[in-house]
């Protein structure tokens, strides 16, 4: 009986150790906000990114003129109504204001824009698709308590529900630009494509709003023009 007692205990302390050197090995998890090593685009743009889990994003939103190949992408800043268009690929600024909101807000862009196989983003970067979203909205929580940590906790209007900026993700609220030429929402909404299509005509979205710590989905019509946020290849 002794014997048998002594061949468990043993037993046990090798499986305790173990666990113990797996926990070490593995080393800790990269914490929420951790920098990442930013990137420039052909503009000259400097970003800013963050490691958020196995993801490395953009902190701010894209606000690059060029494709990464150095086309040049059609400014829509005389352009109004895109409902005629077949397939509108243009920037504009948010709120329709180019010396105020640029540096901050990033530019808006059509579906055309962002998704021009020239890649609307640097070299070595891409528009997330809607899995992508989803895995970075699975590490903060999930939608019910993602929002406030993707939301960036000034230049949005009050309450700004939630916000804390966890992630230094720093979601700024460009609003966006409505397929009739309307400017809507500054201030109030963030969005950002994805690369998946939902239909013909609409593409996967995220947003965060300033009255809710969530984050939303829904499609959105290709001709509308949103923020973009890029995600390293």
């Amino acid at each position: 009986m002794p014997g048998k007692l002594i061949c468990t205990f043993l037993i046990l302390c090798t499986l305790f150790a173990c666990k113990k050197e797996e926990e070490e090995s593995a080393g800790p998890p990269v914490a929420l906000g951790t920098p990442g090593s930013g990137v420039q685009d052909l503009d000259g743009n400097k970003y800013s990114t963050v490691v958020i889990g196995n993801q490395e994003w953009m902190s701010e939103n894209l606000r690059s003129a060029h494709y990464a190949n150095g086309d040049t992408i059609y400014s829509g800043i005389n352009v109004e109504s895109v409902e005629s268009e077949q397939s509108p690929s243009y920037f504009f600024y948010p709120d329709n204001d180019s010396s105020k909101n640029l540096s901050s807000y990033g530019r808006l862009y059509t579906y055309y824009a962002a998704s021009d196989p020239r890649n609307v983003c640097p070299s070595g970067w891409r528009l997330p698709s809607k899995n992508d979203w989803e895995v970075l909205i699975e590490y903060l929580g999930g939608d019910e308590n993602g929002g406030g940590k993707l939301k960036g906790t000034a230049g949005w209007n009050a309450p700004n529900a939630g916000a804390d900026n966890l992630s230094g993700f720093n979601g700024l609220p460009a609003g966006f630009k409505e397929v009739d030429g309307a400017f809507d929402q500054f201030g109030r909404l963030a969005s950002w494509w994805t690369s998946t299509a939902d239909t013909a005509n609409r593409i996967w979205t995220y947003y965060v709003k300033y009255s809710y710590p969530i984050v939303f989905e829904g499609p959105n019509e290709k001709k509308r023009a949103l923020s973009v946020r890029c995600i390293r290849n």
